[in-house]
């Protein structure tokens, strides 16, 4: 018996032979019950569907573009890079349901022999000969440099250059040395007229951003972070050793910096090191880079090819300098010989002491700066005080996500400043007060630590579940507070009871016959205690058996229901559970239950959460039912 065909199946179907065909390949030309109808009748002849070779012989078409890629398999499926810029290509492929080649360490020959309706090229040269295989073919091409030929989707490489020659001569920097990856030269030199364009323009711009000082250009010989370590540790193993190094990606830039900790140095104080990509681990380790959308320029690239009339020929992506605790400026003495750890500053036993235990040589000042959106003066100063505590307060929200989700929460200051400050993530008052002040201790000013009661004791004693700040200047004193969720807006002055009015609210700091402090906030007429603190400094080690009963202790509000709560000079936003209010003083609150759909939106609109973790919370926070 011949094997089934279109034209035996829409015989027996009693339909035409395109009508079958369009039940495969045209769906919605027919409707749903012919379609199943002229499936059911192909299953019982046991035909599969058209076959792919005559399709793409007679549409001249195989469903299929070609990534042609510079380097290895094993390297693209191992570089940060590119496994991010394949994962946008990846994403806009699946949704037209298109096939990827991927031809690595590309030659003329494989373009020309390649199966293929047409190609995105990341950093191919128009000179390459590869690329004249794909003119002589007439095939689309999207290409990730700018160029004549072809859609091009790139970065302002020269720009994203000059804004890290600009930071670091901002920084003080006089000589600064750029690291290219794969060498331009047989012996290791640099030609830099033969390096890829993306980083001929890069260095380009960070000369022009760093002029008058003096560059200089080598190479690693490959792009890693084992390429990186390597030529980290040769050029901090001169003398004089280089007090800013720029490299041409992260990945580099993370080597270097694991060779400088060998050197027992720290970057932003003995050394500057700067990278690009903005890759996850580049936040985590502190590093000063480029930021560039890598998936959004592969998905862009691949839009390009198959729907290009909604790409433009030329885009140029935007980019972005993200400063990070591994620059800071210049010193003299950091060009010491090679190897020398330089003396830690003569701060006094004291500040030392407090330097240590809060762990304030590790905090990020500049990407916390950048976090909060301020860009103001630094110097210590009442005024500086109020505008990081009111910046702090708007940028970064109080939750408890993560104990929600089953996480522990730390407050060593590193696990707090990935979480608030380069994950972009809220958190409560330890992680929140240890973060500001961390930066106000770094800027010049006097912090105590100290663990508050919720409420009155002399009322209802409750334990010290609540951390906030004392900080002081001169001859002057102010709590600050941002990790009270509803609490004070700017720092209140510890002073006689005087009332302060911040916008909406007011609050007055007052002694009671106990002789603590109590804060005191003036709710629909009456003084009303929020907690209460002495004026002792707490340890660390407080705060962390504090935190630990807090966000494990079965009796903790915040083990039982997601919190997240904003607040300005007018009102307090919140979702406490499913539910969202809107708190006005003198007004009664307004409150609604949230819907599935209401909750992970609202989820999503406060925080940058996975889709996993949105579920997890909703998994977790059952919807209220309003039934009567």
């Amino acid at each position: 018996m011949p094997p089934p065909t279109l034209r035996s199946v829409a015989e027996a179907a009693g339909v035409s032979v395109s009508s079958v065909s369009n039940a495969y390949n045209r769906p919605g030309q027919l409707s749903a019950a012919v379609r199943e109808r002229i499936l059911a009748v192909a299953a019982d002849l046991g035909y599969s569907g058209p076959n792919p070779a005559a399709r793409s012989l007679r549409t001249n078409r195989v469903g299929a573009i070609g990534v042609l890629l510079t380097s290895s398999l094993p390297y693209v499926f191992s570089d940060p890079y590119c496994i991010a810029l394949l994962q946008g290509i990846s994403e806009e492929a699946a949704r037209t349901r298109t096939a990827l080649v991927l031809l690595p360490q590309v030659d003329a020959d494989a373009v020309g022999q390649a199966v293929i309706d047409a190609a995105i090229s990341d950093a191919l040269e128009d000179s390459d000969p590869a690329m004249a295989a794909l003119t002589s073919r007439r095939l689309p091409v999207a290409r990730s440099v700018d160029s004549a030929v072809g859609t091009c989707v790139f970065l302002d490489e020269e720009g994203a250059g000059r804004s890290i020659g600009e930071h670091l001569s901002e920084l003080g920097h006089q000589e600064l040395t750029v690291v290219v990856g794969p060498s331009a030269g047989s012996d290791g030199s640099v030609d830099e007229s033969l390096l890829p364009s993306y980083s001929r323009l890069r260095v380009r711009g960070i000369r022009e951003g760093f002029a008058p000082g003096r560059v200089l250009v080598v190479s690693a010989g490959a792009n890693s972070t084992a390429a990186g370590q390597n030529v980290g540790a040769r050029l901090l193993g001169r003398t004089p050793r280089p007090t800013a190094i720029a490299a041409d990606s992260d990945v580099l830039a993370l080597g270097i910096l694991h060779a400088a900790r060998t050197y027992g140095l720290h970057p932003g104080k003995d050394l500057s090191v700067t990278g690009f990509d903005d890759i996850h681990d580049a936040a985590e380790a502190g590093l000063t880079t480029v930021a560039q959308p890598i998936r959004e320029k592969g998905r862009l690239l691949a839009k390009s090819i198959l729907d290009p009339e909604n790409v433009a020929r030329r885009t140029v992506l935007d980019t972005a300098l993200i400063p990070r605790r591994s620059t800071g400026p210049h010193t003299a003495g950091a060009q010491a010989s090679a190897g020398s750890v330089l003396p830690p500053r003569d701060t006094g036993p004291t500040t030392q002491g407090v330097a240590a235990e809060w762990q304030i040589d590790e905090l990020d000042l500049p990407s916390y700066l950048h976090r909060i959106g301020y860009a103001g003066d630094t110097a210590p100063a009442p005024a500086l005080l109020e505008a990081l505590h009111r910046a702090h307060l708007a940028a970064i929200p109080f939750e408890n996500l993560d104990i929600i989700l089953g996480r522990s929460i730390e407050v060593d200051l590193a696990s707090i400043q990935t979480k608030l400050i380069y994950h972009r993530r809220g958190g409560y008052c330890y992680e929140q007060n240890l973060l500001l002040g961390a930066v106000l201790e770094r800027l010049g000013f006097t912090v105590s630590r100290v663990l508050a009661r919720t409420g009155d004791p002399l009322e209802k004693p409750r334990p010290r579940s609540h951390l906030v700040l004392i900080v002081e200047l001169e001859d002057r004193r102010w709590l600050a507070d941002v990790g009270f969720g509803s609490g004070i807006v700017a720092p209140l002055p510890l002073t006689d009871a005087t009332a302060h009015r911040q916008g909406a609210w007011t609050f007055r700091a007052v002694v009671g016959p106990d002789g603590a402090w109590r804060l005191r906030e003036l709710i629909d007429g009456f003084w009303q205690t929020r907690y209460t603190f002495t004026e002792t400094p707490d340890h660390l080690v407080d705060v962390e058996v504090a935190n630990r009963n807090t966000s494990t202790s079965p009796t903790s509000p915040f083990t039982k229901r997601p919190i997240i709560v904003a607040k300005d000079e007018h009102r307090i936003m919140d979702v406490i559970g499913r539910e969202l209010s809107t708190t006005e003083p003198d007004r009664p609150a307004v409150r609604r239950q949230l819907s599935d759909a209401e909750f992970r939106d609202a989820l999503r609109e406060r925080l940058p959460l996975t889709d996993t973790e949105v579920a997890s919370i909703l998994a977790v926070t059952p919807e209220v039912s309003t039934d009567a």
